[in-house]
């Protein structure tokens, strides 16, 4: 069921996100102690929203806004910090390959509700993703 799929993709995506080594990506060491830890609050509402998005239900489209929500965020976060567009992209990938492989290696789904929660995800971080370059564009326009 949509609700169980969602809740495993959440367990297995932020358990690999806190295995996964990020410490030698270039836009990970643009960053300093304090706006990690902002950027990971920020990742962790993403993550929520994704896996409420993810659940199905009435309140799809409020988890969708919570996650542009979040995106815009990140978007203006990472613009103030100054990073490259490449680098912000390479931040936003990095958290679309966590959940990519959450679904693909980690999970034992079968295989029509692989793709199902695949085309949900690229779905979902997709608008995520326009919302973070929107806002990032936005910020860099204005400085």
């Amino acid at each position: 069921r949509p609700p169980q799929v969602a809740r495993l993709i959440h367990r297995q995506g932020s358990s690999l996100a806190r295995t996964r080594p990020i410490t030698g990506e270039e836009w990970y060491a643009a960053l300093g102690d304090p706006k990690r830890a902002r950027i990971r609050r920020t990742c962790r509402s993403l993550m929520h929203a994704l896996t409420g998005y993810l659940s199905g239900g009435v309140r799809r489209r409020e988890y969708l806004r919570d996650g542009e929500r979040a995106g815009r965020t990140l978007g203006e976060m990472l613009a103030v910090l100054g990073l490259t567009p490449a680098q912000a992209t390479g931040a936003f990938l990095h958290f679309h390959g966590v959940m990519t492989e959450a679904v693909t290696t980690k999970l034992s789904l079968p295989p029509p509700q692989q793709v199902r929660s695949l085309r949900q995800i690229d779905a979902f971080l997709n608008r995520v993703m326009l919302r973070m370059m929107e806002a990032f564009e936005e910020r860099h326009l204005t400085s």
